[in-house]
């Protein structure tokens, strides 16, 4: 089932698509397009589409909401979703290798032994729940939380599980509190 909106809302052009696959009980975002307006327009455009994202799956018996993300994956992870099993794969073999050999080598250093320890479980684990953990980690370095160094424009395919309670409220938590402040960049 494919659904498409355009539309304006306060001068900003948008467009919508989405699917939703019956057999699978998963709800995909398939297109989001910001074409016209502010800032600010733009960041209630996406918080009012996740929302309804979130209502309409919960009201369809949605198992799963799967969005593509393209360089923002640390928002999308603040409110619960998790990425692929072959996303988290990628992701964790490239920042074991810049700590190892590049940009996050000095930032894994700053960190004291025990901290190194539990970040290098975390991203030998092949579990992408390990994703959510290290966005809740309270260490910063050079003023960024290490999932903002971590997560600095990483993208792929992100899923939220509709039928975790946790995880929902999570989003809806975070989604709650976007019209305050920035939710999605």
């Amino acid at each position: 089932i494919i659904f498409q909106l355009r539309g304006v809302m306060n001068d900003a052009k948008y467009a919508v698509g989405t699917t939703i696959d019956p057999y699978s009980g998963t709800y995909y975002l398939t297109e989001a397009e910001f074409a016209a307006g502010n800032i600010a327009d733009q960041q209630e455009f996406l918080r009012n589409l996740m929302v309804g994202m979130l209502d309409t799956g919960k009201s369809i018996g949605a198992s799963s909401i799967v969005v593509s993300v393209g360089g923002d994956a640390l928002s999308y992870l603040k409110m619960g979703f998790l990425p692929s099993a072959a996303d988290w794969s990628d992701i964790r073999t490239a920042t074991l290798d810049a700590i190892e050999n590049g940009d996050l080598k000095s930032m894994f250093e700053s960190l004291d032994q025990e901290q190194q320890t539990l970040l290098n479980h975390l991203l030998q684990n092949i579990d992408e729940g390990s994703a959510g953990i290290i966005v809740d980690l309270p260490w910063e370095y050079e003023g960024k939380t290490i999932a903002e160094w971590i997560f600095e424009d990483v993208g792929g395919d992100f899923s939220l599980d509709l039928e975790d309670k946790l995880a929902v409220d999570q989003a809806q938590e975070v989604l709650g509190e976007a019209s305050s402040s920035k939710i999605i960049e």
